[in-house]
């Protein structure tokens, strides 16, 4: 019932952004706590510190917990652009090898090929399984601002 809520929440956002004002106080429910959509994160007002990793392949990372991710999101779910997608919440925790750096993609709407500005990456085994998009079944990686996650050591 909860993740059902969470998402009807998220959809309604990400598929109309015109209906995020209306909607950012609507709880949205994480790991058992209760938040909002919208982190303290305004224009001119930033609340976190907005490192860069400049994580590599093979680096060993940890998600943070969605409670400090939160606080890097604007009122429409995104960072710097790049929204915290549905079903994401569920590595939050969780460790991870880097798989790659993204620099550039391609929209698959235009064909145009855009320069990534902020640190981002790909995880290892951390693909969107579709449960949270009707079933979709692409396994698409998710993308990682370096601000949502951080360097841990290895595993021994």
């Amino acid at each position: 019932m909860v993740r059902k809520w969470n998402h009807s929440i998220l959809a309604a956002t990400h598929r109309y952004p015109f209906l995020a004002p209306f909607m950012k106080n609507m709880p949205y429910i994480c790991h058992g706590v209760t938040l909002t959509l919208t982190g303290p994160r305004k224009a001119g007002a930033v609340s976190y510190q907005d490192e860069n990793l400049d994580l590599q392949p093979g680096d060993w990372v940890e998600v943070k917990p969605f409670e400090e991710i939160s606080v890097t999101l604007d009122e429409n779910g995104r960072h710097k652009g790049l929204f915290f997608m549905r079903g994401m919440d569920k590595f939050c925790g969780q460790r991870f090898r880097v798989f790659k750096r993204v620099e550039k993609i391609m929209l698959e709407t235009t064909g145009e090929m855009r320069k990534i500005m902020t640190p981002t990456v790909f995880l290892e085994g951390a693909l969107c399984d579709g449960t949270a998009y009707d079933g979709c079944d692409r396994s698409c990686f998710c993308y990682w601002r370096e601000v949502w996650l951080r360097r841990v050591p290895p595993p021994p």
